[in-house]
């Protein structure tokens, strides 16, 4: 699936993130309307809340792509949505830019919500009327909330890239965000012991919503503190200078056969490509080895293979940032380096890059 040429994905995890939504929302339409009704236009409601963060989307890719960057995916899930693009010749203005692009599409539509909502009262059903005040004001909250500034929210990044463009130091300005972030999380973890008195801190679905939400922000800022440091470590490291051979072969030899391959060719892994070579998936020595040698020769590459995705493609002229990047966001421990014909250059793995990191 792509819209506007850029490729889609949505999670199986998007039906989880409806229901949920569905579910905060009834009480809400319950107030005016019988039970089938609130729960037909809270499941409405939450499908057009995730039309509304595909906007929000579609506002860092497009934006990204008119300021010369390759948007490579964009990903919806349970509750928000990833855009990845290629990150060389990052500059502070051209991030600044992009992280704001997202929540200036969704301000856009609570203002253009609330404004329909005024124009229309009392000359449509009141369904319509509760549902378009109701995006409005979602859309508010899910604006603000995104302009924290907090990493990974793109006020953390508008921020990281606010105290890069100052200080010309871009590893400052992640921590200086990273910091931050680790601050909101802890004060979003202890908001519902804040908020005693409201109704709203009674509900076990806030509690572990702003747990949930705390642990993520938490956890990601942590990570871009190490990030920093790595990237600081290897600024000049480009994926050509750490890249193992890699051959490309069918799916339907056996492990013992690829083991052979790699070894008669000097290579350190492989690349599972279809017939007409297109990569489909890399094994590396760390793949085969979760095959017993007994049982090598009778066990398909196919069987142990996990399909190559976007992230997972580098350049090989990629440096520090871009090759973490990709490592983290890839949720893999590989990656396929290809030049810029598309051709196979070779395959990097965590381990690697661990070696050089801790090296350094």
């Amino acid at each position: 699936m792509a819209i506007f040429g850029i490729p889609l994905k949505v999670g199986p995890s998007a039906l989880i993130g409806v229901a949920f939504l569905a579910y905060i929302f009834v009480p809400r339409y319950e107030r005016f309307f019988d039970p089938t009704v609130a729960w037909a236009a809270a499941v409405g409601l939450a499908i057009v809340i995730f039309v509304t963060v595909l906007a929000h989307e579609l506002g860092h890719a497009l934006s990204a792509r008119a300021l010369g960057a390759k948007v490579t995916e964009i990903s919806l899930y349970a509750l928000g949505g990833v855009t990845r693009f290629e990150r060389a010749g990052s500059t502070a203005g051209r991030d600044g830019v992009i992280a704001a692009a997202g929540p200036a599409v969704t301000l856009v539509i609570a203002a253009a919500s609330y404004i329909l909502a005024e124009l229309a009262a009392g000359a449509v059903p009141l369904i319509i009327e509760v549902t378009l005040i109701s995006i409005a004001q979602i859309s508010l909250i899910l604006a603000v909330f995104n302009l924290a500034p907090a990493l990974p929210l793109d006020g953390g990044v508008i921020l990281s890239s606010l105290v890069w463009g100052v200080t010309k130091n871009k590893q400052l300005g992640i921590r200086f965000a990273a910091v931050t972030g680790i601050l909101i999380a802890l004060l979003i973890l202890a908001s519902p012991y804040l908020l005693a008195t409201g109704s709203i801190s009674q509900s076990w679905v806030f509690y572990v919503f702003t747990a949930l939400i705390a642990a993520w922000i938490g956890a990601t800022s942590i990570r871009a503190w190490q990030e920093a440091g790595a990237i600081a470590k290897i600024p000049e490291l480009r994926t050509r200078d750490l890249v193992r051979k890699a051959i490309p072969v069918p799916s339907d030899i056996t492990v013992s056969e690829g083991v052979r391959r790699a070894r008669d060719n000097k290579a350190g892994a492989l690349v599972v490509c279809s017939a007409s070579g297109v990569p489909e998936a890399i094994v590396t020595d760390a793949e085969v080895r979760r095959v017993p040698p007994a049982k090598q020769p009778w066990t398909s590459i196919a069987s142990i293979m996990a399909p190559i995705n976007e992230a997972q493609k580098v350049s090989a002229s990629a440096t520090g940032e871009s090759i973490l990047r990709a490592m983290y966001e890839s949720r893999r421990p590989s990656l396929l380096i290809t030049d810029d014909e598309n051709r196979i250059v070779g395959v990097l793995t965590s381990d690697d890059l661990n070696r050089v990191l801790k090296s350094a």
